[in-house]
Order: C-alpha cells, then sequence, then structure tokens
C-alpha cells in the first residue's frame, strides 16, 4: 500500500507535476527524482522507465476529472450538469493562470505517434470521457433540454475536441475570453434547445 511519503506515491507527484508543466520530453528521470526527494537509482525500483511513470501519471491525473459531475442529480438537469462538468474544468484551468492545460491533450501532441502504449491509454481515456458525455446528452435531449439535431456521440466528440482546442488556444493568449468564445457558442448555440433565430436585418 503506497503512502502520501512513500518513494513511490513521491515518484508520482513529482512526475505529474513536471510532466503537465514542462511536457513528456522536456522533463528527466533525474529532475523527477530530485523534486521527488530520492536517488535517482531507486527510480527503476519502480518504474520500468520514464513511459511507465508517465502512464501512472496519466491515471492520477485522468482521476481527476469531474466526470462524476455528470451524473450528480443534486446539480440539476442533465443540461444542467453537462455546463457544471466544462465550468469545473475551466475554475481548475483559470486557477493555474491559463498555465500547463490538460495534460492528456499535451501528451497526446508528444506521445501518440512515438508510444503506442500512451496512445492506447489515451484513446482509452478519452473515450470513456466521450462516452460519459454522450449519455448525459442524450438524457438532455429525450428530456428536450437540448436540441436532437446530433447523435449525442457525434455531439460529445465535438464537444470534447471543441475543449481540448480552446485550452490549447487560451495558452497561447491567457485570456479568459478565448474560453468565453467555446463556451458561449457551445452552451448559447450548439446546446440550445431549439435552433438559435438569425438576426434580422436592420
Amino acid at each position: 500500500m503506497r503512502t502520501a511519503d512513500s518513494v513511490p506515491e513521491r515518484l508520482l507527484n513529482a512526475g505529474l507535476s513536471l510532466f503537465h508543466e514542462r511536457g513528456y520530453n522536456g522533463t528527466g528521470v533525474q529532475q523527477i527524482t530530485l523534486a521527488a526527494g530520492v536517488p535517482k537509482g531507486s527510480f527503476y525500483n519502480y518504474y520500468s522507465g520514464k513511459e511507465s511513470l508517465a502512464i501512472a501519471a496519466l491515471h492520477r491525473y485522468n482521476s481527476g476529472i469531474p466526470i462524476p459531475t455528470l451524473f450528480d442529480t443534486s446539480v440539476g438537469g442533465p443540461a444542467a450538469r453537462i455546463r457544471a462538468h466544462f465550468e469545473a474544468l475551466r475554475e481548475t484551468f483559470a486557477a493555474s493562470g491559463y498555465r500547463n492545460g490538460c495534460l492528456m491533450g499535451k501528451f497526446a501532441m508528444e506521445l501518440a505517434d512515438a508510444s503506442e502504449r500512451t496512445r492506447t491509454t489515451l484513446e482509452e481515456m478519452f473515450h470513456t470521457w466521450q462516452s460519459s458525455i454522450a449519455s448525459v446528452l442524450a438524457e438532455a435531449q429525450y428530456a428536450g433540454e437540448i436540441a436532437n439535431r446530433c447523435e449525442p456521440a457525434i455531439l460529445a466528440e465535438y464537444l470534447l475536441q471543441g475543449w481540448q482546442g480552446a485550452v490549447l488556444a487560451t495558452l497561447v493568449t491567457k485570456r479568459q475570453e478565448t474560453l468565453d468564445a467555446y463556451f458561449n457558442t457551445t452552451f448559447d448555440v450548439v446546446l440550445a434547445a431549439r435552433d438559435v433565430a438569425p438576426a434580422a436585418n436592420t
């Protein structure tokens, strides 16, 4: 059993922090062991290599994604839960000063073509995340809270891809307005209860 002060836990916490801040390629084993305060040689007693620690860091990061919010009926109806889910993601990102972004997105850019093990891990995580969103979108469509214009699975993929793109753009701009554009379009247009009428010509 790992405790917060155990060597593998310290390595995992240090690795997660450094990977999130500097990326996979910008982080070395020696940097991780220094941050964890453990001898470099001890690293390989617990992890076969940097990729192994990166996979563990991905699982730890993924466990923090607020997927339970999607199914928390105390939040409200399905449409409200979808918005609350993305609001929670936005609040976490804003609290960081719009730094680092999503570790899953970062690793996807760095490792999808370089590490099949990481790619398949990411694919499974994104699929689970997307499927969770899709199930709540289906609820919202059935309840008439959003328009039934698109299959929930396709719409969920669009929302998740849009979020990842908005995060990437915000890493560049460092402005709330970049995320606001995603939220306004997503919740006022894409997830509107009915088609939005075009503005009248003046």
